[in-house]
């Protein structure tokens, strides 16, 4: 029985964090990052302990049950024997991991709690499992929501994808003012704004989205203050499917300027991006509902963007969604401006 004042959870934990830390006596080298889950990291060897690792999770004891007879054998031969483990999560993950099967401790950054989960759901450390998914139930406020809902998708969780969409449509108009917006996945941000359940101003979904495609586009040829021609110019056609996708390159890779040569021959830098950004954010832009905007809004924040060019041919699509909504068709809500284009 331990005296009175003694605080002997403190000291365990502490000498087990100092067991893993120094690698005294271990016996299994984990492998962790190289080609994970997620991306591809450089590798990093962490000394560990069969007996720790085995008494929390039943697929590790599986994997060094396997190899267990042979290094026996061999360390009674006088040759040292150490299991060697691939861990195909990132380093910040596995040292949560690692640090709850040492200590008991579940500390676990915002940004790591999905992967932890996926972790300990894959090793079948349910204690951890259950631990995450709390953190993230209890935790997911419109500033966390986004960083969960990315992981949730790139981690494959059906079921927290599904929870974080269900809070983003109650909250969009909260979410869209956050940062953690423009870290979405497009199939994520296209998902919310065509939900005829997503709570928001179509003037705040709009103004996030052209926010969203500058953060992953980027913004060159207006931040170096580039002048923009009083002349109005036709838009240049979209680029074929497959050009623009060789163009745009993997998803979060900023586009190079170079993707639309047309255009830049055609317009100065700051239209140039207009144009482009046009161009990646009109899947987008397709679902949002300009008939409900008001005049001021639209000339204030769509006109200077170029949108109203080819808002008219949309106008009509918009009128149609809106009907089966119910909304601004039913109740006349068309603004003035969306009324002209219509019309002209």
């Amino acid at each position: 029985m331990a005296g009175d004042g003694v605080d002997t959870m403190s000291a365990f934990q502490a000498n087990m964090r100092a067991l893993l830390a120094q690698g005294t006596c271990s016996d299994v080298t984990l492998q962790v990052g190289g080609d994970t889950v997620s991306a591809v990291q450089e590798v990093t060897l962490i000394k560990a302990h069969s007996n720790v690792l085995c008494a929390h999770s039943p697929v590790f004891a599986l994997e060094l049950a396997s190899t267990w007879k042979e290094r026996v054998t061999a360390t009674a031969n006088g040759v040292a024997s150490v299991a060697d483990v691939k861990v195909p999560y990132s380093l910040s993950a596995t040292k949560v991991a690692l640090d709850f099967c040492y200590s008991g401790a579940v500390e676990i950054p915002a940004g790591d709690v999905v992967e932890v989960l996926d972790l300990s759901r894959h090793y079948k450390i349910s204690v951890l499992a259950d631990a995450a998914a709390a953190i993230i139930k209890e935790q997911m406020n419109a500033t966390n929501v986004c960083i969960f809902y990315s992981n949730a998708v790139q981690f494959n969780h059906e079921q927290l994808s599904t929870e974080c969409a269900e809070f983003c449509e109650k909250n969009l108009d909260k979410i869209l003012a956050e940062d953690t917006f423009n870290t979405l996945p497009e199939v994520v941000v296209k998902q919310l704004v065509a939900s005829d359940n997503s709570n928001a101003e179509e003037i705040a979904i709009f103004k996030a989205l052209v926010a969203w495609g500058k953060a992953l586009y980027g913004e060159a040829g207006e931040a170096d203050g580039a002048e923009t021609t009083g002349e109005e110019t036709e838009a240049p056609a979209a680029p074929e499917p497959a050009a623009a996708a060789a163009a745009a390159g993997a998803p979060g890779v900023p586009a190079s300027p170079a993707a639309h040569p047309d255009v830049l021959a055609a317009r100065t830098p700051t239209r140039t991006l207009k144009v482009s950004l046009r161009d990646r954010l009109a899947p987008l832009l397709e679902h949002v509902r300009f008939p409900l905007i008001d005049g001021k809004a639209l000339a204030e924040h769509v006109e200077p963007t170029g949108e109203c060019a080819w808002l008219q041919s949309r106008v009509q699509r918009c009128k149609r969604r809106c009907t089966r909504r119910g909304s601004c068709w039913q109740i006349r809500r068309w603004s003035p401006v969306a009324v002209l284009l219509l019309l002209l």
